[in-house]
C-alpha cells in the first residue's frame, strides 16, 4: 500500500495512497501519446508550411483570361480558405501590369464596350427580367452633320439620351424640349438651333477623339466612333445605379453609390460588407431593394452568359424597386489608377484569385465572401516596453498583405510600383507565412518597429494542445520523485515549514528551464524584479472578469503553489507542485483556448483573436530569460491571480447584482440568523430543564 499523502508519517495507509507500478504506467501511456502526437501535427505543418510563390503562378492565364474551376492555391493554410500573399496577385495590379496598353488583351473586349454592339450581345441572352434601353438612331461623324437635324430632334421621344460609343463621359439629355448635359459642362439650352449646334460641335470633338490613348484603354481603341440616342431610363421613378464586380463568371460583390457620398458594398444575400474604395466611405442608410433578389438573378445570368475569358468585368445597370435596366461593362474601373484600390486589399485580391483559379469559382457563396472580407484572423500586436499595447499601429487584418499594408506605412505606400519588393514589406510577408498553418496568426512589434516577430500558438481546445502545453520534462521527475518519496517514506516527516526547500525547488528549476526550455537565451536578464511584474499590467487586459470560466479557473488551480508554501514536508511540497505543473497548466490551457471573450480596455480589439495573441505575444515577450519565466509563472502569478483578479472579479460581479436582490439577500440572512438564535434559545432552555 502507498504511503498517505497527510502529515502524518506513520499512518501508512489513509485515504489517499499511490501504487507506483499503475501511476508509472498512466503516466508513461500519456507521455508517449502527447509526443506521438506532437512528432504526427509537427510533420502536418512542416508539409503544409510550403507556401508557392507568386512568380510561380503561370503567367501565361493573365493575358488569355480563360474562365477556371481547377484550384490553385498560392498557399496552404490551416483552414484551406484563400490567402492574399502579393499585391501581385489582385485585379488592379493585374490590370496596371497587363490589361492597360495591351492591345491584345484590350481588342477582345471591343464589342463588350461598344455602347450599342453591348445592348445587341445582352439582347440576344434574352435574361428574363432585364430590360435594355431601346436605341433611337445611331451617327457617325458625316451623318453626324446631314442627317442630325433639329426636324429630326423633335421627331425623336423624349427624354432621350445622346452620348459616344466608343468612350466614357460626354452624356447630355433631351428632356421637356431642353438640352443638358449629364456628363460634361454646358447650360441648359432649350431645343433650337443653337441647341444642335452645340451638340454637333461637343459630338464632332468626341468622334474625332481617341478614348484609348488617354489612359491606355485598349479596349476602346477599335470601337466604331459612333453617337448613340436611347431611351433616358431615368424616367422611371427613384432610379438607382448598380455595379456588380463579376469574376469568372461569379457575382462577388455589388456597390450602390449614396446619396450622402461613398458606396454601399454587399454581397449577394445583401449582407453590409466592411468594403470601401481608396478613400471613399462606406454608408448604410440604404435599405435591401425589394426586388433584390431579382436583381441578384439577372445579374448572375448576365455574368455568366459572357463569353469564356472575358474576365473580370463590372457589370452597371439602372435599377427601380421593380425594373432592371442594363448600362455598360467596365473593364479597367477608374483606368486602374496607381491611387485607386479597395480596402481592405483581400477583395481586389479576390476577384483575381477567382479569375485566375486559387479559389474555385464553385465556393464563392456570399457567405465565403462575406467571411473573406471580414476575417480578422491576421493580427498585428504593437507593444511599448513589451507590456503597453498601442491601438493605433496594432489591428486585426484580413490578409497578410493588408497586414504588412499597414506595417510598412511610415516607410513606402501601398501605391508605390516597389511595394511587393521592399525589404521591410518582404520580411513582414515571411513572418506571416510562419503562422500561415496554425490558427492563432500573430505577428508583433515590440519596441523596435523595424523588427517583427511571430507567434505560432495553437488556438485549438484540443487533447493534444493541452498535453503539449504540460511541461513533461518537469512533470515526470516530479512524479517519480513524489511516487518513490511516498512508497519509501522519504521526505514525508512533519517540519515547521518548507520555505528553504521551496526556495531550493526553484532554484532547481531556474536551471531546469535555463537548459532544457527552447528559446531561453541565459539565465538572467536585464529585467528586475519591477519590470517582470509590470507585464502583469498587460494580463489585467486579457484576463477580464467578465468571462468567468478563465478567472474559475485560475482560482481554482493557482492555489496549489500556495498550498506547497504552506506545505510541512518536502513530499508534499513536491506533490503541490506537481499538480501545479499538470492541473493549473493543463486546465488554465483548456479554459483560455475554449473561452471567448473580450479585452477590457482595448481599444482595438473587434474579436477574440486579438486577445488570444495579445496574450500569447505577453507570453513571447518575456519567455527569453530562465528568471523572468520563473518570477513570472511561480511567483507572480499567485500574487497576481488572489492579489488583483480574484478582488476584481468579486467588486464586478457583486456591482451587477441589482440592489433589489442585495436587500432581499440581507432580509434573509437577517431572518436566517434571527432562526439560528431562537434555536439555540430553546436548545438552551430544553436543556435547562
Amino acid at each position: 500500500m502507498g504511503r498517505n499523502l497527510s502529515s502524518s508519517t506513520t499512518n501508512r495507509g489513509g485515504v489517499f495512497s499511490l501504487n507506483l507500478p499503475t501511476v508509472i504506467g498512466v503516466f508513461g501511456f500519456l507521455y508517449t501519446l502527447s509526443f506521438s502526437l506532437s512528432m504526427l501535427a509537427w510533420k502536418k505543418q512542416q508539409q503544409q508550411a510550403v507556401v508557392v510563390e507568386p512568380s510561380q503562378q503561370p503567367q501565361q492565364q493573365l493575358l488569355r483570361g480563360e474562365r477556371s474551376s481547377v484550384v490553385g492555391s498560392l498557399t496552404e493554410t490551416i483552414d484551406n480558405e484563400y490567402t492574399l500573399w502579393s499585391k501581385d496577385d489582385t485585379y488592379f495590379e493585374t490590370c496596371r501590369k497587363h490589361y492597360i496598353g495591351n492591345y491584345t488583351w484590350g481588342k477582345a473586349r471591343t464589342k463588350l464596350v461598344d455602347k450599342a454592339e453591348a445592348k445587341n450581345i445582352v439582347r440576344a441572352m434574352n435574361i428574363d427580367g432585364l430590360h435594355i434601353p431601346e436605341v433611337y438612331a445611331i451617327y457617325n461623324i458625316e451623318t453626324m452633320k446631314s442627317d442630325f437635324t433639329l426636324e429630326a430632334m423633335r421627331k425623336l421621344p423624349q427624354p432621350y439620351i445622346i452620348k459616344p460609343t466608343h468612350m466614357a463621359g460626354s452624356v447630355s439629355r433631351m428632356r421637356n424640349d431642353t438640352w443638358s448635359c449629364i456628363k460634361g459642362s454646358c447650360d441648359d439650352t432649350p431645343m433650337s438651333e443653337e441647341a444642335l449646334d452645340e451638340i454637333q460641335w461637343q459630338a464632332e470633338a468626341d468622334l474625332r477623339l481617341d478614348f484609348s490613348r488617354w489612359h491606355k484603354e485598349m479596349q476602346y481603341k477599335d470601337v466604331p466612333r459612333q453617337i448613340i440616342i436611347e431611351e433616358d431610363v431615368s424616367k422611371e421613378s427613384k432610379l438607382s445605379l448598380l455595379m456588380w464586380f463579376s469574376s469568372n463568371g461569379k457575382l462577388l460583390f455589388g456597390v450602390i453609390p449614396c446619396k450622402t457620398g461613398g458606396f454601399k458594398f454587399f454581397n449577394t444575400n445583401f449582407q453590409l460588407l466592411n468594403l470601401r474604395i481608396t478613400s471613399k466611405a462606406m454608408c448604410s442608410e440604404l435599405s435591401r431593394p425589394p426586388n433584390f433578389d431579382k436583381q441578384v438573378e439577372v445579374a448572375t445570368a448576365l455574368a455568366e452568359g459572357l463569353p469564356v475569358g472575358t474576365g473580370i468585368v463590372r457589370l452597371d445597370f439602372f435599377t427601380t424597386s421593380e425594373n432592371m435596366f442594363f448600362s455598360e461593362f467596365t473593364f479597367t474601373t477608374q483606368y486602374c489608377s496607381t491611387s485607386f484600390g479597395f480596402h481592405p486589399r483581400v477583395a481586389d485580391g479576390l476577384l483575381h484569385a477567382v479569375q485566375y483559379g486559387a479559389v474555385d469559382p464553385s465556393r464563392v457563396t456570399p457567405e465565403f465572401v462575406e467571411r473573406i472580407i471580414h476575417d480578422k484572423s491576421w493580427v498585428l500586436l504593437t507593444l511599448s516596453n513589451g507590456r503597453t499595447v498601442d491601438p493605433v499601429s496594432s489591428g486585426a487584418f484580413p490578409s497578410p498583405v493588408d497586414l504588412c499594408e499597414h506595417v510598412s506605412s511610415h516607410h513606402i505606400a501601398y501605391e508605390d510600383r516597389n511595394w511587393q519588393s521592399d525589404e521591410n514589406v518582404r520580411h513582414c510577408l515571411e513572418k506571416a507565412k510562419e503562422v500561415a498553418t496554425v490558427h492563432q496568426r500573430c505577428i508583433a512589434i515590440v519596441d523596435d518597429r523595424s523588427s517583427l516577430s511571430a507567434s505560432t500558438g495553437d488556438r485549438r481546445a484540443s487533447f493534444l494542445t493541452v498535453m503539449t502545453h504540460i511541461d513533461w520534462g518537469k512533470v515526470i521527475p516530479l512524479l517519480l520523485i513524489v511516487v518513490l518519496m511516498t512508497n519509501m517514506n522519504i521526505g514525508t516527516r512533519i517540519q515547521h515549514n518548507q520555505y528553504v526547500n521551496n526556495i531550493l525547488y526553484l532554484v532547481v528549476v531556474l536551471i531546469f528551464i535555463g537548459l532544457t526550455l527552447p528559446g531561453v537565451k541565459s539565465i538572467f536578464s536585464a529585467h528586475s524584479i519591477l519590470d517582470i511584474a509590470k507585464h502583469f499590467e498587460a494580463f489585467s487586459d486579457v484576463h477580464p472578469v467578465e468571462s468567468s470560466h478563465i478567472a474559475l479557473s485560475h482560482f481554482a488551480t493557482c492555489w496549489f503553489v500556495v498550498a506547497s508554501w504552506r506545505s510541512k514536508s518536502l513530499r508534499n511540497l513536491l506533490f503541490w507542485q506537481l499538480l501545479n505543473e499538470t492541473v493549473t497548466a493543463g486546465v488554465d490551457k483548456y479554459t483560455y483556448l475554449s473561452s471567448s471573450f473580450i479585452c477590457r480596455g482595448c481599444a482595438l480589439v473587434e474579436d477574440e483573436d486579438v486577445v488570444h495573441c495579445t496574450h500569447a505575444i505577453f507570453n513571447d515577450s518575456i519567455n527569453s530569460y530562465a528568471f523572468d519565466i520563473l518570477i513570472r509563472e511561480y511567483v507572480l502569478t499567485p500574487i497576481f491571480v488572489y492579489g488583483y483578479l480574484l478582488p476584481r472579479f468579486i467588486l464586478y460581479w457583486v456591482s451587477m447584482i441589482p440592489f433589489f436582490l442585495w436587500f432581499g439577500l440581507w432580509i434573509g440572512a437577517l431572518i436566517a440568523v434571527n432562526k439560528v438564535k431562537v434555536t439555540k434559545e430553546l436548545k438552551r432552555r430544553r436543556n435547562f430543564r
